[in-house]
Order: C-alpha cells, then sequence, then structure tokens
C-alpha cells in the first residue's frame, strides 16, 4: 500500500519553475500518517532546501483523498532535471 501512495505523490508533482530555471535537483523524504484520506503531521526527515520541500508537501496534497494506510507513510520525492 505504500508503494501505491508513493505512486499517487509521485504523479502530482509539478517542478517549481524557479527550481527548474535555476537547476535545482534534489531528493525531499516526507513521513506522515494519513487520517480520513489527508495527510496529517507532515514532516520533512531529508530536505532538498525550501522551494523543493514545499512543492513534495504540495504533491502530497494533490493527491488527497489518499488511502487508508495505517502506521506513518515514508515518501521519497525525487526531483530531477531532464538534460
Amino acid at each position: 500500500m505504500a508503494a501505491r501512495i508513493h505512486a499517487l505523490v509521485q504523479r502530482r508533482i509539478v517542478y517549481p519553475l524557479r527550481a527548474r530555471r535555476m537547476g535545482i535537483e534534489g531528493r525531499v523524504v516526507l513521513l506522515f500518517r494519513i487520517r480520513s484520506g489527508r495527510a496529517q503531521s507532515i514532516r520533512i526527515v531529508a530536505s532538498a532546501g525550501g522551494i523543493l520541500n514545499r512543492a513534495a508537501i504540495e504533491a502530497v496534497h494533490r493527491s488527497e483523498p489518499l488511502p487508508r494506510y495505517q502506521g506513518t507513510v515514508r515518501v521519497p520525492v525525487q526531483f530531477k532535471l531532464d538534460r
């Protein structure tokens, strides 16, 4: 089920235009719980900087409603530019 949640979030990523223009890449790892289809208590456990961190959190919220899941979900979000 965690893999399904990860796939949902990956499909909702919007790479920030400013980060693209600046050539910023990185990986953000988020931890959160799901209650009533919504992400709760989102924590960043690996940061890629403010702009990409915000984009990763926004991708989680755009993925709502999320499927039921017991415990904490760990979701890595990769931002990589096509070169």
